[in-house]
């Protein structure tokens, strides 16, 4: 069966239902290795509605993991590699900060730097990090406010959120979740991009949709993560976190279910691009394409799995010596 490796391995089915069955599986025989799903939302392109909470946790959990520089497994489909997710940005390589919990200061710099934040002198703006000794301030676009984090021995030393103007701390912290609660961020840049984004690309009047006027109030709507790109000022889809990922295995079902799905994605643009209420974004600024996914394979070790039944079948030997 697939080996553990010291490589970051992708898994990647023509269903999600064959990736979950394939992720309990490998949960099973591999204990100790580091293995993560990253399901599909389970909506439909351009959909109406958004991921249930519990699908949206598990999908922004597994994002963030693929921040850190731990060695771990990823099992996807391909519906979840082409469609639309998070910058980066919108994460802090740590899913959870926790007072006395391991933090290593070295690690954690690398990630903020690998994720795309800038380093500057003072944190004002999200994107933003600094470093002064074993203090690290970041803001994150999933936080309301920056945070400070006080590091002593590798661990968590302290905790507090930081006024960005004053650069003075206010409130004290047990422990933190970084995960924002949704997809997209609801703070002054997040919602900045959008409205001007929105006013660049549609030609639709604003008090026609309910939803950019429920958006640009700070309210979460369902449905949203259509407009991810205005978010971030970019398309960005999970390929993006996949650049230190080397081998990938894939079930030869892809290409089809890939063809068939790209097809749904283009029906579902045309049923619905005329809706003033919901302009759409052009696939190819949403979608990563058919040319863009198999590029990102053509950089990589690309090894076939056999996959029966929603069974996991054992690799050829002669490619276990290659993973």
């Amino acid at each position: 069966k697939l080996l553990p490796s010291k490589n970051n391995q992708l898994l990647i089915f023509s269903s999600p239902a064959l990736a979950e069955n394939a992720y309990n599986e490998l949960k099973k025989f591999f204990e100790k290795r580091k293995i993560y799903l990253l399901p599909h939302s389970e909506t439909l392109p351009y959909d109406f509605f958004s991921s249930s909470a519990n699908v949206r946790n598990e999908r922004m959990r597994t994002l963030s993991r693929l921040l850190s520089s731990q060695k771990l497994t990823l099992v996807t489909s391909i519906h979840s590699i082409v469609s639309p997710c998070p910058d980066r940005l919108h994460f802090l390589p740590v899913n959870n900060l926790k007072i006395r919990n391991r933090l290593d200061r070295k690690e954690l710099i690398v990630s903020l730097k690998l994720s795309g934040y800038e380093r500057k002198e003072l944190v004002s703006e999200v994107g933003e990090f600094s470093v002064r000794g074993s203090v690290i301030d970041v803001f994150t676009t999933g936080l309301k406010l920056p945070v400070r984090i006080e590091i002593y021995e590798n661990k968590v030393e302290s905790l507090r959120f930081f006024n960005p103007i004053t650069q003075l701390t206010t409130t004290k912290l047990e422990s933190l979740s970084t995960l924002p609660p949704h997809e997209y961020p609801l703070n002054e840049k997040g919602l900045n991009n959008l409205k001007k984004n929105w006013r660049n690309i549609f030609e639709t009047y604003e008090e026609d949709s309910e939803i950019f006027q429920n958006i640009s109030q700070g309210k979460s709507a369902d449905g949203a993560e259509m407009y991810l790109p205005l978010f971030f000022n970019q398309k960005t889809t999970p390929v993006e976190y996949l650049y230190n990922f080397k081998h990938v295995f894939i079930d030869p079902g892809i290409t089809k279910s890939l063809n068939e799905y790209e097809l749904l994605i283009k029906e579902r643009f045309e049923e619905y691009r005329f809706d003033i209420q919901r302009p759409l974004i052009h696939p190819k600024n949403l979608f990563l394409s058919s040319e863009e996914f198999f590029s990102f394979l053509e950089r990589r070790k690309v090894i076939k799995l056999k996959v029966k039944n929603l069974k996991l079948d054992p690799i050829d030997k002669s490619q276990k010596k290659e993973i």
